[in-house]
C-alpha cells in the first residue's frame, strides 16, 4: 500500500472537453508519518496550498520529493514534477497530470493528459 495525496484542480478535461474538478493522486509529501494533525497521506490540497510535512530541521525533511517520479533533472532542490494519476470527476475519464512543486506547494499544472497517452519521461 502506497502513502499519496490528493491534489484538486479546475481544469479543461481533454475527455469531456468541460472545465471541471480533477482529482490528482500525488506522492510528493506523502508518509505514513504525520504530526498532530495526523498522518501525511490521503490530505486534499488545491494548487498553492503548503503541504503537510515534517519540519526543515528534520532528518526526513528532504524526503518530500520523489524525484523517479519526474524530470527533476534541471530542477532545484526545493522543487519536483510529477505525473499524477488523476480523474475527471464529470466524466470519469482516467486521467494523467503533470504538476510542478515548490516548497512543499503544487503550484503549476503542466499538461493534462488521458491516462492511455501518459508523456514520455514520466514513471506511471
Amino acid at each position: 500500500m502506497a502513502a499519496y495525496n490528493w491534489i484538486n484542480i479546475d481544469a479543461m478535461c481533454p475527455s469531456c472537453n468541460k472545465v471541471v474538478s480533477i482529482r490528482c493522486q500525488t506522492h510528493i509529501a506523502s508518509d505514513f508519518g504525520g504530526d498532530e494533525n495526523g498522518r501525511f497521506l490521503h490530505r486534499e490540497y488545491q494548487l498553492g496550498d503548503k503541504m503537510a510535512w515534517w519540519p526543515e530541521d528534520h532528518k526526513r525533511f528532504l524526503n518530500w520529493r520523489e524525484e523517479w517520479r519526474g524530470d527533476s533533472g534541471n530542477l532545484q532542490s526545493d522543487q519536483a514534477v510529477e505525473a499524477c494519476y488523476a480523474y475527471c470527476e464529470n466524466c470519469e475519464a482516467k486521467l494523467c497530470v503533470v504538476i510542478q512543486f515548490e516548497n512543499l506547494r503544487p503550484v503549476e499544472v503542466i499538461r493534462i493528459t488521458l491516462e492511455e497517452d501518459w508523456p514520455d519521461g514520466y514513471s506511471a
